[in-house]
């Protein structure tokens, strides 16, 4: 980050440039009264206050509930073939006969299509109906996941999965809008979390479900998984066409109140000479431009193992299925739970990342990343499944430990009026660099090898060597973190003789909903 956009984000201790959260953030108490501030991306919005919201009914409060329950098992549902996939992957092969590059290819093309839709799903939202818009999406979803399912072409298998992708972007998006302007103000942080949990449930149901059918195919086909997928979707579908408007739409509420667009995180392509400034902007952020990368390392090397785990140990170690199925659910239940809430425990005791503690909380990340990349290199050279699961465990525990100050380091590493932007834009990245290329790349070199078991051992080794660049990555950005450490206490001297209060440091209660909020837009474990 240069001078002048560290500047950018000083605030007058009068609040000239005061943050929403510092006003009436998600999580803030005050007076009971309508007050006009100013969020995230400098726009102007009416926060609803807790009266207001009492004010509004038990029968609409009831409602909205019912409403976050819906949208807690449609995230669920439409994250259920990401786990999905890896778990029938070994039939799926068997049965279309096809090398490592395809299977690949039908977990990535999902996040492809994701990322396509990601740049026009915006500016749609904001001219239509998103209650319309997400029927439509869903609708669409459900229908492709069916055609998937009865599918025996490669080519069709791959033209559903990408449409899959593109159908889910409207509602991952649309998502944490609703939350931002729909829950309870007391409970906003709580929703939001509880939207981005559902995510990895969502994939651990299917994981497990497609297992234990895939385990008993003499009975079950594996198609059924991806069946009772599509019909599961059918009550949500009903349940939207029932819903008021007025209950769905962030900006026919905001119409009613100010006429403040709602945020949105994503990338308005309409405005390319915008975008690309911002985007220039961006780049200017160093901290934020190496953690993202950091970041990407850990998503590519968890959606890896994800991916090729089951046929991994099934195919070189010989390993039971039902025992594979249960141990790695277990896990990937376990071990992120524990590796963010220590992670974050940590970062805490060590005085967080506000001030010049900012490079304190980048050498911690660094000392998580470095335990991960120790604990990653066995994997791929173990002989037992039980080995490898306790090393997957601890490679996901410190991965995990990495993610709530990592996370917090880049969302204030650039102004709060870029934060929407920075959040789309690194959600595609992630979705890239992360998602998208594990499965790609490890493929492609399986096919490299002309044994199987060769193939797949040294593809798998390629994910969990891939740690590394995770952990390179955070050496510039600790050497950044101290350059700003130094220009934040020179800065903060010259501020107090200004009237100036120094870098803005985002209070805990915003920073734990704005890092729900992000990782509601995450397809990982």
């Amino acid at each position: 980050m240069n001078g002048d956009l560290h500047k950018s984000m000083l605030a007058d201790e009068n609040g000239s440039k005061l943050p929403a959260s510092d006003a009436s953030s998600p999580t803030s108490s005050g007076p009971a009264t309508r007050a006009k501030s100013i969020n995230t991306d400098g726009m102007f919005t009416i926060d609803e206050t807790r009266e207001e919201y009492h004010d509004l009914g038990e029968a609409d409060q009831k409602l909205r509930k019912w409403i976050f329950a819906g949208m807690l098992f449609l995230t669920m549902l439409i994250n259920y073939d990401c786990g999905a996939v890896p778990a029938c992957l070994p039939e799926i092969a068997e049965e279309i006969n096809i090398n490592y590059t395809n299977q690949a290819m039908l977990g990535s093309l999902v996040y492809g299509g994701l990322i396509i839709s990601s740049l026009f799903a915006g500016p749609i939202l904001q001219r239509f109906s998103p209650r319309d818009v997400v029927f439509i999406s869903i609708l669409l979803n459900a229908v492709f996941v069916v055609i998937f399912s009865l599918a025996k072409d490669l080519s069709l298998m791959f033209v559903s999965r990408t449409i899959l992708g593109m159908t889910q972007a409207f509602y991952v998006i649309y998502a944490p809008v609703w939350v931002d302007e729909f829950a309870p103000p007391d409970n906003r942080t709580m929703w939001m979390s509880l939207l981005q949990a559902a995510v990895p449930i969502g994939m651990m149901f299917g994981y497990l479900c497609s297992g234990l059918i895939a385990q008993y195919a003499e009975t079950y086909s594996w198609r059924l998984t991806f069946q009772m997928q599509a019909v599961a979707m059918v009550p949500i579908l009903i349940g939207n066409l029932l819903i008021p408007r007025r209950l769905t739409d962030a900006q026919e509420r905001r119409n009613n109140v100010s006429g403040a667009r709602p945020r949105m995180d994503s990338v308005d392509i309409r405005q390319k000479q915008e975008v690309w400034r911002q985007f220039k902007t961006l780049l200017q952020c160093r901290l934020f431009v190496w953690m993202t990368l950091a970041l990407c390392a850990l998503y590519f090397v968890v959606t890896g193992i994800q991916y090729w785990i089951t046929k991994y140990m099934i195919t070189v170690l010989g390993a039971d299925r039902l025992l594979v199925i249960l141990s790695f659910a277990i896990t990937c239940i376990t071990a992120p739970s524990v590796g963010v809430f220590v992670g974050g425990a940590l970062t805490d005791r060590f005085g967080g990342y506000k001030g010049d503690n900012l490079s304190t909380a980048v050498k911690i990340c660094m000392c998580f990343a470095l335990f991960a990349v120790v604990f990653s290199f066995p994997i791929g050279f173990a002989g037992t499944m039980v080995f490898v699961i306790i090393l997957i465990w601890m490679l996901l525990f410190f991965g995990a430990s990495i993610m709530p100050t990592a996370t917090g380091i880049v969302i204030s590493a650039v102004p709060a009026d870029m934060r929407s932007f920075s959040s789309a834009i690194s959600m595609m990245t992630y979705n890239l660099l992360g998602y998208f290329l594990a499965p790609v790349l490890s493929g492609a070199i399986m096919d490299a090898f002309p044994d199987e078991q060769t193939g797949l051992r040294w593809g798998f080794r390629i994910i969990l060597f891939w740690s590394i660049f995770g952990f390179i990555c955070m050496l510039p950005a600790y050497f950044e973190s101290k350059r700003l450490d130094r220009a934040t206490q020179s800065e903060s001297a010259a501020s107090v003789e200004m009237g100036i209060r120094g870098p803005r440091h985002i209070p805990p209660a915003e920073l734990k909903y704005e890092v729900a909020r992000r990782r509601a837009h995450s397809n990982s474990f």
